[in-house]
Order: C-alpha cells, then structure tokens, then sequence
C-alpha cells in the first residue's frame, strides 16, 4: 500500500529525499552532469526557508517510492516542479504517480487553491519517449492543457 504526504521542506528527512531523487533520475534523460546527491541535499536544504516549496512523498513500508515537489506559484495556484512526479523505475510506476497527482489534486482543492498545474518544459528531443508517460499520466488525471503546454513555444530568432 501506498501512503502519500505533502510535507513543507523543514518536515522532511532531507538527506533521504535527495537520495532519492538522486536514485530515481540517474540513467535517465533527468539526469544533469555534475549533479550529485549532496548537491540535491544542499538545494533542498535552501527550500527550507521557503514556506511556498512543499513536497509530496509517496512511501512503501517506509521507502520513498515517488516524490512530487510543488510551491504555491501565485495566491490561487498549486505549481507541480519540472517535469515531476518523480517514480522509481518498476511496475507500479503508473499506478504510484496517478495516485500522487491525485492526492495533489485533492490537496489543492482542501487547501483552497483554484488552479493545479504539472509543469513538463523545457522540452527537449530526448524527452520525446518520457514525454508519452507523463502525457499519459496528466490526461488520465484530468489534466489536459498541461500536455499541450509544452508546445506553446515562440522562435524568435
């Protein structure tokens, strides 16, 4: 069973955190050269003062399975990080970020929010192939124009 939270940044355990993400984006097109885990800790730790950035952490039997990281973008508006939720890599990957963005979703409504967004830019040509699942996920959840967003781009050379 999966149990999810949404926890300012000050509640959680940091370092496990960034163990996490460091895990589940390594060998991925998520990955950053240079990134390391005590990087990601210490970029986390500096969300600590900020009272908009929370996160929200799906766990199984006490493990991090799936982390969502949001911030209030404006009075009204719920914005899920870049390119997130993040989910280890097996077969409940779906399942876990639909319940996620789903708890989200119930959260913004209970918190008074008007508006909850998925953010999937920049897009980049070895998104392609991910972009499909994360597509798939916010249309099976109801979130339609976050699918289309990435594509409202401008060249203005």
């Amino acid at each position: 069973m999966v149990e999810i939270t949404i926890d300012k940044f000050k509640d959680v355990d940091i370092p496990e955190l960034a163990s996490f993400m460091f895990e589940s984006t390594i060998d991925t097109v998520f990955h950053r050269e240079g990134r390391t885990r005590e990087s990601l800790e210490e970029a986390f730790k500096r969300r600590v003062i900020d009272e908009n950035a929370v996160v929200s952490i799906a766990t199984t039997e006490g493990k991090i399975v799936g982390v969502l990281r949001a911030f209030v973008g404006f009075p009204e508006m719920f914005l899920a990080g870049n390119w997130h939720p993040k989910i280890h890599h097996d077969d409940t990957r779906e399942e876990i970020a639909m319940e996620m963005i789903q708890f989200c979703k119930e959260y913004v409504k209970e918190n008074g929010f008007k508006r909850f967004e998925i953010n999937l830019i920049p897009i980049k040509q070895e998104h392609a192939e991910v972009y499909k699942e994360y597509k798939s996920w916010c249309e099976k959840s109801g979130l339609y124009r976050t699918t289309e967003e990435v594509f409202l781009q401008a060249d203005i050379q």
